[in-house]
């Protein structure tokens, strides 16, 4: 099972989407939501396990985008242009 923040989706059109991160840049991608609690939602389809997706700032973005991952520092960013998470809970 793929679990991402709620804070990763958002809506293209009423569609529910996920940027995700390769390469420097982001891209929008259509997923599938299924359960869902106060701070995470479980994807049904559109990921796969070990992608990166961005989970803060999403609003900022756009498709093709290119960003700079933040790196952390004592629970700080040094940069904050963009952050990503690994994605693939995976509970059997």
């Amino acid at each position: 099972v793929i679990v991402v923040p709620q804070a990763a989706i958002t809506l293209s059109n009423g569609t529910p989407t996920v940027f995700v991160y390769k390469d420097g840049q982001v891209h929008r991608r259509t997923v599938r939501p299924g359960m869902r609690n106060r701070s995470h939602v479980e994807i049904v389809s559109g990921l796969t396990v070990g992608e990166q997706i961005v989970a803060d700032k999403t609003s900022l973005l756009a498709d093709g985008l290119r960003v700079q991952v933040a790196k952390k520092t004592e629970g700080r960013a040094q940069t904050t242009e963009m952050t990503k998470v690994e994605i693939g809970v995976r509970r059997e």
